[in-house]
C-alpha cells in the first residue's frame, strides 16, 4: 500500500489558510476600492437621471406655453374674451402682441405692467422663444409680421422641489452669479451640460446641469461626502467583520482539522484493501456530512461490481432492440426516389441517434399524391415511437379512403385527423408537419402547415433567380400537431407548372451548428437550390447533402433533418 508522506490534515490547514488569506485580500481591494468606485458611479447616474427627467418637465412646461400662444394666435383671441380665457391659467402674468416692432396689445394679469425699457427688451430678444430678465421669463412665439408672448414669474415658472439627498437650483449665465458659481459658470459655458461632474469649491460637490435655453440652466448637487457616506459606512464595517471572520476560521480549522480527516484516513485504509480486490470490504462509518456521502459512495461501489457484468450483458441487450427499432423504422420511409408520369420525387433523410424524430410518407391514387413531412419534438425513442403513430395514421386513412374518398379530400382533414390521433397518443410531445396534395390532372397543389419549415418553390421559367425568386408556402400557418385537440388547420393552394420544384425540408439542416459554432442556416441552403437550378432534382439533393457535409464537421448530428425534392415533368 503506497505510504502516506503528507497527511491530508496538514494539506487542509495549509490550502485553507492560503485560500482565506487571497480571498480576504481580494474582498478588501473590492470592499475599498471597487465598490466605492461602483457607488460613485451610481450616484453620479441617479443625479444626472433626477436632473435629466426635472430638465424635461420644464422643457415640456415652455413647449406647452407655446403650444398655447399657437393656439390662441390661431383661435384669434381678442379683448376681454382672451383676458378671461388667460385668467384661468396658472402663473400667467401677462400676454403681449407687436406687430412690426409696435405693441398691439398688452393683457395685464395680476397687476402686472411692463416699462418703456422692458418692451424694449422685448424686440431685443425677438430671435429668442424664451429668455429671462429681472425675475420673469418671457415666452414668445415669433412670426415674420408679429411676435406674441407671455409674461410669467420666474420664481412660480420654475419651482423645484429639493430632495434629503438632491438640491435643486436654476442659473441664469447672462446675469450675475453669485454664492460662489464662477467655477460652475466657467464650466457651464465650457459645454458640460448634459454631464456630470465634481466642483471642489469650496467643498466637493457633486453637479448635473442641463441647459433649459438662452444661457438658463437647471441645476442639481449634492455634497460628495453625503452621497458617498453609506458606502464609507459600509466598508468600514465589511473590513472589521473580515478580520473578525478570519480569526475565527483560523481557530476553527486549527481545531477541527484533526476531527476531520481521521474518518478519511479509515477510508484511505479500506481503498487499500479494494485495490487487493477484497469486494467483501465495508466501511462502518455513519455520519450525515460529505465524508458520510463518501462511506456510502464506497460501499455502494463495491455492491455495484457485484453485478457489473450482469449490467453489462443487459445493456448489450438493449443495443440490440435499438438497432432492431432503428431497423424498423426505416420501414416507415418511403422508397428515397418515387416515380411518376407527372412528378418525379428525391428524398434524404438522416437521423442524429439511432432512432429518429423526422418522418415524411406519400400516398398515390388515380387522381392525386398526398405528401407528408412531419418532425416530432426531440429525438430518440420517444420521438421515433410518435413517427411510428404517424405512420399508422397514414396508412389508416389510405384505407379508409378506400371506403369513403372524403378522407383524403383536403389538407385540412387530413391535418385534423393527424392532430387528433397525436393528442391521443402523446401528452409530452408534438410535431409540426405539412401535408400536400398534388392533383394529378390540373397539377393543383393544396397544402395545410402545422408550424413547418415553409417548402420552397421555385419557378424553373425563370432564368437567372435569385432568393427572392424562391417561394415559401406560408399560407395559413397553424399549430403544431399534439398541442391541443382543438386546434384548426386551413389550408391553402399554388397552381403549378411543368418543371416547376418544390423543396420540402425539416429545420435540423438549417439549424445545424459546426464546430465554430457557426450554423448551416437559410442562406447556404437557399444558395445551394439557385446554384442547382438547371440539375434533376436527384442531382439538386446529391449537392445539398455533399455541401452539408462538407460545412458539417462533426461526428454526430444536433438534430435529424429530412430533405424532399419533387420535379413537375
Amino acid at each position: 500500500m503506497h505510504k502516506i508522506s503528507l497527511p491530508i490534515y496538514l494539506k487542509l490547514v495549509f490550502f485553507i489558510l492560503l485560500i482565506l488569506g487571497i480571498s480576504l485580500s481580494s474582498y478588501i481591494y473590492y470592499a475599498v476600492y471597487i465598490f466605492k468606485d461602483d457607488k460613485v458611479s451610481y450616484v453620479f447616474n441617479s443625479l444626472d437621471e433626477y436632473n435629466k427627467q426635472n430638465a424635461l418637465f420644464y422643457k415640456e412646461r415652455i413647449n406647452s406655453l407655446l403650444e398655447e400662444l399657437k393656439r390662441i394666435d390661431k383661435l384669434d383671441f381678442s379683448g376681454d374674451f382672451l383676458l378671461s380665457y388667460l385668467s384661468h391659467k396658472r402663473n400667467i402674468l401677462g400676454h403681449y402682441e407687436f406687430r412690426e416692432k409696435k405693441l398691439k396689445h398688452f393683457i395685464s394679469l395680476q397687476g402686472l405692467s411692463l416699462a418703456q425699457n422692458e418692451l424694449q427688451k422685448i424686440l431685443q430678444y425677438k430671435k429668442e422663444n424664451v429668455f429671462v430678465d429681472k425675475g420673469m421669463v418671457y415666452i414668445q412665439k415669433i412670426y415674420t409680421d408679429k411676435l406674441i408672448g407671455f409674461v410669467v414669474k420666474t420664481r412660480e415658472f420654475f419651482e423645484s422641489e429639493t430632495t434629503q439627498l438632491y438640491e435643486n437650483e436654476f442659473l441664469n449665465l447672462n446675469a450675475d452669479l453669485c454664492r460662489g458659481h464662477k467655477e460652475l459658470k466657467k464650466r457651464l459655458e465650457a459645454g458640460v451640460t448634459g454631464k456630470t461632474f465634481v466642483l471642489n469649491s469650496p467643498y466637493p460637490v457633486i453637479i448635473s446641469a442641463r441647459k433649459l435655453f438662452n444661457g438658463f440652466y437647471f441645476v442639481t448637487k449634492t455634497p460628495y461626502e453625503k452621497a458617498l457616506k453609506a458606502s464609507e459606512f459600509l466598508v468600514k464595517n465589511s473590513l472589521f467583520f473580515a478580520l473578525l471572520v478570519a480569526g475565527l476560521t483560523i481557530m476553527v480549522v486549527l481545531l477541527m482539522s484533526s476531527w476531520i480527516t481521521k474518518p478519511i484516513n479509515s477510508l484511505a485504509k479500506l481503498a487499500g484493501q479494494f485495490l487487493e480486490s477484497n469486494f467483501k470490504v465495508r466501511s462502518t462509518i455513519k455520519s450525515s456530512d460529505e465524508i458520510g456521502v463518501l462511506a456510502y459512495s464506497f460501499n455502494k461501489m463495491a455492491d455495484d461490481i457485484n453485478i457489473y457484468m450482469g449490467q453489462m450483458q443487459e445493456k448489450f441487450r438493449l443495443e440490440e432492440e435499438i438497432k432492431t427499432a432503428q431497423l424498423v423504422q426505416t420501414q416507415f420511409f418511403p422508397q428515397s426516389e418515387v416515380s411518376h408520369e407527372k412528378y418525379f420525387i428525391k428524398s434524404f433523410y438522416k437521423s442524429a441517434t439511432e432512432c429518429a424524430g423526422d418522418w415524411w410518407g406519400n400516398i398515390q391514387t388515380s387522381d392525386q399524391t398526398i405528401l407528408v413531412i412531419a418532425d416530432v419534438t426531440g429525438h430518440g425513442t420517444p420521438a421515433a415511437l410518435m413517427t411510428a403513430v404517424l405512420h399508422s395514421a397514414l396508412i389508416g386513412l389510405k384505407n379508409m379512403s378506400k371506403v369513403d374518398k372524403n378522407f383524403l379530400a383536403s389538407p385540412q382533414k387530413i391535418m385534423n385527423y393527424l392532430n387528433s390521433i397525436f393528442c391521443q397518443s402523446s401528452q409530452n410531445l408534438n410535431a409540426t408537419a405539412f401535408v400536400g396534395i398534388l392533383n394529378h390532372h390540373s397539377l393543383e397543389f393544396c397544402y395545410a402547415n402545422a408550424s413547418h419549415s415553409a417548402p420552397l418553390l421555385l419557378d424553373h421559367s425563370i432564368k437567372n433567380p435569385t432568393k427572392n425568386d424562391l417561394k415559401p408556402l406560408l399560407e395559413n400557418l397553424s399549430p403544431r400537431l399534439g398541442e391541443s385537440d382543438l386546434s384548426v388547420y386551413k389550408s391553402a393552394s399554388v397552381l403549378l407548372k411543368p418543371q416547376d420544384r418544390l423543396i420540402f425540408y425539416t429545420d435540423g439542416i438549417i439549424e445545424a451548428e459546426n464546430s465554430d459554432r457557426k450554423k448551416y442556416g437559410q442562406r447556404r441552403f437557399l444558395k445551394t437550390i439557385l446554384n442547382s437550378k438547371d440539375k434533376n432534382i436527384a442531382d439538386v439533393i446529391a449537392l445539398i447533402k455533399a455541401d452539408f457535409e462538407t460545412f458539417y464537421d462533426k461526428e454526430q448530428l444536433d438534430d435529424d433533418f429530412t430533405l424532399i425534392g419533387l420535379d413537375i415533368l
